[in-house]
């Protein structure tokens, strides 16, 4: 169980993932998953890419996996995110360097600030934590 933010290049400004019409075609994050990585491990140094398409990190606020496939160029990205609030800085710096766009998978929105994604991500921990009885 995560949350979920899914990584694209629209290239202009899309407020919410349901305003991509169904049959456009999304621009390349990059040339290949080479370079893929090697912008991930900007912004997420200690990324483990023992699997190519699926990365994972650890961080002082908890973990991400970068679901990244196996497409050649990569079109999009899924991030699966077991953290705290603060993840989200990170992640914004992930797509403001590279002029991509994050979105958040649990009400399709896309991510501007810390604080238009904390609620999500929230949710999100509460839920967890209550399945694991540790709420």
């Amino acid at each position: 169980m995560s949350w979920d933010v899914l990584i694209l290049n629209t290239q202009e400004c899309v407020r919410n993932i349901a305003d991509l019409e169904s049959d456009r075609r999304l621009q390349p994050l990059c040339l290949d998953l080479a370079a893929l990585h090697e912008r991930i491990l900007e912004v997420f140094p200690q990324t483990n890419w023992s699997d190519p398409e699926w990365g994972h990190v650890t961080t002082d606020h908890g973990s991400i996996e970068f679901n990244v496939g196996s497409e050649t160029p990569p079109t999009d990205m899924m991030l699966h995110v077991r953290a705290a609030p603060p993840i989200v800085s990170d992640i914004l710096r992930l797509s403001t360097l590279n002029g991509w766009e994050a979105f958040d998978c649990s009400n399709g929105e896309r991510l501007d600030d810390h604080a238009s994604a904390a609620p999500s991500i929230e949710a999100s921990n509460r839920y967890v934590a209550q399945v694991l009885g540790k709420d």
